[in-house]
């Protein structure tokens, strides 16, 4: 721009920058960064959400907890130099911030408690020169990177940073490249600094350079969450604004890399980089990552949570269960969680149980995320209670007289880490403890009767995915194509989409059809009709019915799964008692204990996650149990039900509950007592009434 036309604005920037530095804002972190999350325009493409600045300070706080590296003088800055933080995926730094200021706050200390004279310049350029790593295939945000880091101390000169721009892109002659995905492969990647193939230094220019597999004590990042495969719901292709044919060798490549490791493509690039976060780490080396929620319980997750099970100690997992953002990164709706696990020796056998923290409010400012660092910190080896365990809450996390949160033990493994679902502790032990037939009154005693309780798939059959019903082409295709709408004369019908307006009891009718395609095997897809249909997501705040009863036999498709119960008793009876627990709290708490829960107000399933539902084995009834829920199901099978996250007050569903309770299971006043407490926790649940205000009754004893 003429000098002219560019005076006013850079001197607005200069005015703007001159107030800024005198706010303590500034130096304090990550400002810049703020400001480019706000302009950054291709975070769709490349899943670019960066880390908010409380949850960096947590997630570093607590990775560098200096009480946690005992073989670390954090007084010394030449130990400090051999000590390597490497983020794989940096964008702005934020991250990368948080880390230098935790080490600088722990070589303060550490020096100071030392009596030895402290020498920030020196440590600062320590930092910059020889601790700090850093990568990216964003050439903007590692300039930024370079910028924050360096105007830490900007007086300071030093030689080097250790931070790079990894290609993102396939080459003809080069081939396909991941960024810092490469190291998977290579013990060197290639990189720039910048675009222009150069890295301008302070005495030198270079030209592209390799980056030698580095060795991190700590591996901290917010990998990108999407998965290469195809879009899903938020996650988008990382690959997406490639051309068609180099996404798939981009892909392809990725896929040979991942080929003999626990990642899954479809839980998306935050796996690769836990995989690779785990081949860079040697003993006593610490992850910290930044991942969807969905990594403690999704099923492609499994092999992951396996991994970390086996060879870590899982120090930490912190969710946030605040009902207007559980996210934990910028521009985003999905609920994210922290890690924090220190990987183990050959010989040392793993903990079975990791400490999970869940926070009732989501930390907005630097000095409350300080404080909840120290607050967490303090129970990093303390008793608390188990999440598998009698319902007996947990321990509080108080800043002042607030409370913020909870922390609990829970268990790890290949299964569902079930310790970071729950806002609320009782929650999940209550559900945990229905999953194994037992129930405890609200003084914690348990009651003396046993449910049977065992996965859905071993009382009923399970209608298949919708692919091999309708729809598709070629051999993997249904028997079938669906339409919207029915008739009593339709020959096909088929229980489709969930809608809140059309199933609001126990009964339902069809609401679309079924046409044979020529070549189809009709019989087979049809035999899996019947008469009770399940569905494995529920919408909170909408649905009223998690299962409906046809009246005639129909298929369920897509968001319906049909049930069928091989038996030679009364199939209609198991069906309506199967009918009354599915729509009863006790069915919902199970439900949502089992459901992926990471948007409010919605529980996501799957045809994998339905056949491990714990369940009321309705086969070990006895025939007067069968007859009482036949008469409770016919006798309420025109009540119209408010949605689940209003249970709490809702006089239908409160009826069904008592009625099974005391009619069915044969049970008093005690589980009565138990099932209404239950509704009061469910309403209290900000993954349950989402956005919405609880439904509670007047008299609810929760607070």
């Amino acid at each position: 721009m003429p000098a002219l036309d560019a005076y006013p604005f850079v001197a607005s920037c200069w005015r703007t920058a001159n107030r800024l530095v005198t706010q303590p804002s500034v130096g304090h972190h990550d400002l810049a960064g703020q400001i480019f999350n706000r302009l950054v325009a291709d975070r769709k493409f490349l899943a670019t959400f960066y880390t908010s600045i409380p949850a960096a300070t947590i997630l570093a706080g607590l990775a560098l907890n200096p009480e946690k590296w005992p073989d670390t003088d954090w007084s010394d800055i030449n130990a400090i130099r051999r000590f390597t933080v490497l983020d794989p995926a940096c964008g702005t730094g934020t991250l990368l911030m948080a880390a230098y200021r935790q080490i600088r706050e722990n070589y303060r200390f550490s020096a100071s408690t030392a009596q030895t004279s402290i020498q920030l310049p020196k440590l600062h350029q320590t930092l910059i020169e020889d601790t700090i790593h850093g990568a990216d295939v964003v050439d903007a945000g590692i300039h930024l990177t370079a910028a924050t880091l360096a105007s830490m101390s900007p007086e300071v000169k030093f030689e080097q940073m250790n931070l790079s721009v990894f290609p993102l892109e396939y080459d003809r002659k080069e081939g396909a490249k991941l960024g810092s995905l490469e190291w998977l492969e290579g013990d060197a990647v290639q990189a720039t600094f910048s675009g222009t193939g150069t890295q301008v230094g302070p005495t030198a220019i270079h030209n592209e350079r390799f980056v030698l597999r580095p060795k991190p004590d700590l591996v901290i990042a917010n990998p990108p969450y999407t998965r290469s495969t195809g879009n899903d719901g938020d996650e988008r292709r990382v690959f997406g604004h490639k051309p068609g044919t180099d996404q798939k060798k981009l892909s392809a490549k990725l896929s040979a890399l991942i080929a003999d490791t626990p990642a899954h493509q479809q839980a998306g690039l935050a796996s690769v980089f836990l995989v690779l976060a785990d081949q860079l780490l040697e003993e006593n080396g610490r992850l910290a990552f930044v991942l969807p929620a969905t990594a403690l319980y999704g099923v492609r997750w499994a092999k992951i949570r396996q991994l970390i099970s086996d060879q870590y100690q899982v120090e930490f997992v912190i969710s946030v269960h605040d009902p207007d953002d559980s996210s934990l990164s910028y521009d985003t709706s999905v609920a994210e969680v922290l890690i924090i696990a220190r990987k183990l020796s050959a010989s040392t056998r793993a903990s079975s149980s990791g400490r999970f923290v869940n926070l009732w409010n989501k930390p907005v400012r630097d000095t409350e995320a300080l404080a909840l660092t120290r607050a967490i910190a303090r129970y990093s080896d303390s008793s608390v209670q188990r999440i598998d365990g009698p319902p007996l809450g947990a321990t509080d996390i108080m800043l002042g007289n607030d409370k913020w949160g909870e922390i609990v033990d829970g268990p790890l493994g290949r299964g569902s880490w079930s310790g970071g679902q729950w806002k609320q502790s009782e929650c999940g032990q209550l559900a945990n403890s229905l999953a194994m037939g037992r129930l405890w009154n609200r003084q914690g005693r348990l009651l003396g009767m046993k449910l049977p309780i065992e996965p859905l798939e071993k009382i009923a059959g399970i209608s298949p995915s919708h692919l091999q019903i309708k729809g598709g082409y070629g051999a993997n295709s249904g028997a079938f194509n669906i339409s919207e709408g029915w008739n009593r004369l339709v020959r096909y019908p088929a229980l489709w989409h969930v809608k809140s307006g059309l199933q609001r009891g126990l009964v339902a009718e069809p609401n679309a059809r079924l046409s044979p395609k020529p070549d189809g095997d009709v019989t087979g897809a049809w035999s899996h009709s019947g008469f009770l249909h399940i569905t494995p997501d529920i919408g909170y705040t909408s649905q009223r019915v998690a299962s409906a009863t046809t009246t005639f036999p129909t298929l369920g498709v897509r968001m319906w799964h049909t049930l069928n119960i091989d038996s030679s008793r009364n199939q209609r009876l198991f069906e309506s008692a199967l009918s009354i627990w599915f729509n009863s709290s006790f069915g919902l708490l199970l439900h949502a204990n089992h459901a992926i829960r990471s948007q409010p107000g919605r529980g996501l399933g799957s045809l994998t996650l339905l056949r491990s539902l714990p369940t009321l084995d309705v086969r070990r009834l006895s025939d007067w149990q069968l007859e009482a829920a036949e008469d409770v199901f016919l006798e309420m099978r025109d009540v119209e039900f408010q949605p689940f996250y209003m249970c709490a007050v809702d006089t239908g569903r409160i009826n069904l509950d008592e009625r099974l309770v005391r009619e069915v299971l044969g049970l008093g006043d005690d589980a009565v007592d138990v099932v209404a407490h239950i509704r009061e926790l469910l309403a209290h649940e900000p993954s349950i009434h989402g956005n919405k205000q609880p439904a509670i009754p007047c008299n609810a004893t929760i607070g």
